[in-house]
């Protein structure tokens, strides 16, 4: 008997990975649109050629959906934007602009004009940043049309690697550029925005009933009801992610079905199938809208509406079909999406159940109980499913997550009903609703400190670094090969998976740098960077936002073993908040003699009570104290000790740094003032230039001492101060080559053979 094609069976499945891959392929490699709309007219008019002859017509409408999704992402991602500058702005605040602790106003605005010289520009959604002043407080609300003038400027890719990709991070919002300011700010006119408005207020509603309702308790069910985590302490959700279980926080499938089956229970008595299969589609509709359309919570509600449809029809649905037509319907309208972390979680996760569900239950057929063996068979096959983006995305995975998922998820069956049966209570009474609220909270709270002790445990989790593509298509195939879709015998669905993950496995191992290497990210205004010798890691400074610093280091599987922070200013040390939050180990941390004896803010004193609370050692250099490890050594050529005065500008007494790197030496002047500089050069082959390339630093002797061949400048994209076009043209006067990170992203130095080799990580020193 002949077997079909997969492709064959299931033509929805083979369209859906096309799609897909078309919507990867638009973003990350160009974008013609006449060229992919030719595609789809070519691949359409070949399928319908082949199926007129007898052909199978899958081949030409998978290339159809191939070309489609490139066309859809490269829309999406390559918006045409207005020039940047300086614009008079109009636009309608989308929900409230909201006031962060940092003291910057951030928010979204809709239906944006941009006006300047005569030229007019208008774009739907913007992202608007400005600096909230106290003596002029404005923080306009939803739908109130505000006018100001203000910067426009596009926001920049991944530029480190690993680091944030604030512009697709905005493109999944809707938002295409971004605007900075609010000079001369006005609102002019109040308006809603129909139902979005409606919605939001209707968001603030539930917000505010569930904080009446239960207290200091509401943390938690204001993140499973309404996705709202901003109230609920980030070591709790630091601990729910170490126990395996951050997804029962963040509201999926598993939230949406047991709402859903709470509310089919209560109507089952009332109406038939069909009735309920509508109520059941319009309160998901509804709930979808509640929660912004969500990707995890719409892919829940397109399977349980298909589902119903199936049962009320007496026919038996594919689980991949179902889940291919909630992929092709969610994506056909948010493309970008399948590059959200939440996303791939939730379709990885039911992906996994679809195909290794039935597997697993029946190699647990040894469990007596049906709902242990299902919930255990689920849990599994859920985790194998999102297992790969979760180690790409988070770089950890839980090994006490397989254990407790099922009992969690079976605790929070009941409790998330709970939740959702007291607030209706309070909605309609409150003071019956308090009442119930309290034994709920007391079981709740319990519930919450019993995770938090596993997922404090030692070994509850294991940090995982990224893994190589092939290393991810060898996993995605043996995983594959354990399913009921591959027909083969058991010996080679083996011989096959060990054979790949050698095969991978081995390569990822031989194709490791073993050479020194120095890193030094693009901070904007900022420093940070690494030296990697082998499995030692030297980090010089953390920038403001050591967001990028941690995940490189968690996607290489490295821990920071000395940390030198050449001087207490913010943009060089404070990004060390990051690392502190996330965990990261820290060696010892190396600071410049005097340095909190300097003219520094009370960010330096919190930072040194956070080292000493974690019991972080402290040393303090000044000039001849050195390091060294296998090839790398490093010494310290300022401030010299004794010779430094109290309650200056910190840019006088930074450390400045000599490092030879396998032979290849680096000065490092970090942002000592140009009047110091020529006591702490040292001569070198590369150099990284002092405070931005500003105009006082680099003079022409100091690039004579140091006498460099290439140069480094960490400055912002666009910054018309720095680098100076004096220290520029000094650089080039000594035939420098100079590699500024706002142009070119981070700047990774290889050393081989005695040569370094320099690689820009933007190759063409542009926006991807």
């Amino acid at each position: 008997m002949s077997i079909r094609p997969f492709h064959h069976q299931r033509p929805l499945v083979a369209a859906a990975l096309a799609f897909g891959a078309g919507i990867w392929a638009g973003v990350r490699f160009f974008y013609v649109p006449w060229l992919f709309g030719a595609g789809i007219i070519l691949s359409l008019i070949m399928a319908c050629l082949l199926h007129r002859i007898g052909r199978r017509w899958i081949l030409g409408g998978m290339m159809s959906f191939l070309f489609l999704g490139m066309l859809l992402s490269g829309i999406a991602s390559h918006p045409v934007l207005p020039p940047q500058g300086n614009y008079q702005v109009e636009g309608i605040v989308v929900e409230d602009v909201i006031l962060r602790e940092d003291g910057t106003a951030a928010g979204y605005l809709e239906s944006v004009t941009f006006t300047a010289d005569g030229a007019s520009y208008t774009l739907p959604k913007v992202y608007w940043t400005y600096y909230y002043e106290e003596d002029q407080p404005f923080l306009p609300g939803d739908g109130e049309k505000v006018r100001f003038h203000a910067s426009l400027y596009h926001p920049r890719g991944q530029t480190n690697p690993y680091g944030f990709d604030f512009r697709m991070f905005l493109l999944q919002k809707g938002a295409a550029a971004g605007v900075s300011g609010a000079r001369d700010a006005e609102i002019i006119a109040v308006s809603s925005r129909g139902l979005s408005s409606l919605l939001y207020r209707i968001r603030g509603f539930l917000s505010a009933k569930v904080q009446d309702v239960f207290g200091e308790g509401s943390a938690l069910p204001g993140a499973l009801l309404l996705g709202n985590r901003e109230h609920l302490p980030q070591d709790v959700q630091d601990s729910f992610s170490s126990a395996g279980v951050a997804h029962i926080l963040a509201v999926s499938g598993l939230h949406v079905g047991l709402l859903a089956g709470a509310l089919q229970m209560l109507l089952r008595k009332w109406l038939s199938p069909r009735g309920r299969l509508w109520v059941l589609s319009l309160f998901l509709l509804l709930y979808c809208a509640l929660l912004n359309f969500s990707a995890p919570v719409v892919r829940a509600s397109v399977l349980l509406v298909l589902a119903g449809m199936r049962r009320v029809a007496r026919r038996s649905l594919d689980r991949l079909t179902t889940l291919s037509a909630a992929f092709l319907l969610i994506l056909l309208f948010r493309p970008l999406d399948l590059f959200s972390a939440s996303f791939q979680l939730s379709f990885g996760a039911v992906l996994g159940i679809a195909m290794l569900g039935p597997v697993l239950e029946k190699l647990l057929s040894c469990l007596h109980f049906r709902f242990l063996r299902k919930g255990a068979g689920i849990t599994i096959s859920a985790t194998t499913g999102s297992i790969l983006p979760t180690i790409q995305i988070f770089h950890r995975f839980s090994l006490v997550g397989l254990v407790i998922n099922p009992v969690v998820c079976w605790i929070f069956g009941l409790l998330l009903p709970a939740y959702a049966l007291v607030l209706l209570i309070g909605c309609i009474y409150l003071p019956l609703g308090q009442g119930l609220a309290v034994p709920v909270n007391w079981a709740a709270g319990w519930i919450s400190r019993a995770i938090q002790w596993v997922g404090n445990l030692p070994f509850a989790s294991l940090d995982m670094p990224s893994l190589p593509w092939y290393v991810i298509i060898s996993l995605v195939f043996s995983i594959v090969l354990c399913t009921r879709y591959v027909v083969l015998p058991c010996k080679k669905r083996v011989i096959l998976a060990v054979t790949a993950l050698m095969v991978s496995i081995g390569t990822w191992q031989g194709t490791i740098c073993r050479d020194v290497q120095y890193l030094q990210l693009e901070m904007g205004q900022g420093d940070a960077a690494l030296i990697l010798d082998g499995r030692e890691t030297i980090l010089i400074d953390t920038g403001d936002y050591g967001g990028d610093v941690v995940s490189y280091l968690k996607a290489t599987g490295r821990q920071a073993d000395r940390v030198i922070i050449t001087h207490l200013h913010t943009d060089h040390f404070l990004g060390m908040n990051e690392l502190l939050e996330a965990e990261m180990k820290i060696g010892e941390v190396i600071l410049p003699e005097a340095a909190f004896d300097q003219a520094v803010g009370w960010e330096a004193a919190a930072f040194r009570e956070s080292l000493e609370k974690r019991n972080i050692p402290i040393r303090f250099w000044a000039a001849g104290d050195q390091m060294a490890t296998g090839r790398v050594r490093i010494e310290a050529t300022w401030p010299i000790s004794g010779a430094i005065r109290t309650a200056q500008d910190a840019n006088r007494y930074p450390l400045t740094l000599i490092c030879d790197l396998d032979g290849v030496k680096l000065f490092s002047a970090s942002d000592i003032a140009g009047e110091f500089e020529g006591y702490a050069a040292r001569d070198a082959d590369l150099l990284k230039v002092s405070h931005h390339g500003s105009k006082g630093s680099t003079g022409a002797e100091f690039l004579s001492l140091v006498s460099p061949s290439a140069a480094i400048i960490t400055a912002r994209p666009g910054s018309k101060s720095m680098p100076h076009h004096d220290t520029l043209s000094r650089l080039e006067n000594a035939a420098v080559s100079v590699y500024n990170t706002g142009d070119w992203g981070a700047i990774h130095i290889r050393i081989r053979d005695g040569q370094a080799i320099l690689t820009p990580y933007l190759s063409k020193g542009v926006e991807p």
